[in-house]
C-alpha cells in the first residue's frame, strides 16, 4: 500500500484517487458496497 493513512482498508489500493481520498488527514473515509463490482467512497470533512 503507497497510502499515508495508517488505517486505509480500501480493497482498491492502487487506484490514486481512492489513494488520495483514504490518506487525506483531514478525512474520515467509509467504502461501501454497492453491487458486485461497484463501490461508493464515503468521506467526511474533520474540523
Amino acid at each position: 500500500m503507497t497510502s499515508a493513512h495508517p488505517l486505509n482498508l480500501s480493497p482498491h489500493t492502487g487506484d490514486p484517487e481512492r489513494e488520495a481520498l483514504w490518506g487525506h488527514p483531514r478525512l474520515l473515509c467509509a467504502e461501501l458496497s454497492v453491487s458486485r463490482r461497484e463501490c461508493v467512497v464515503l468521506a467526511v470533512g474533520m474540523e
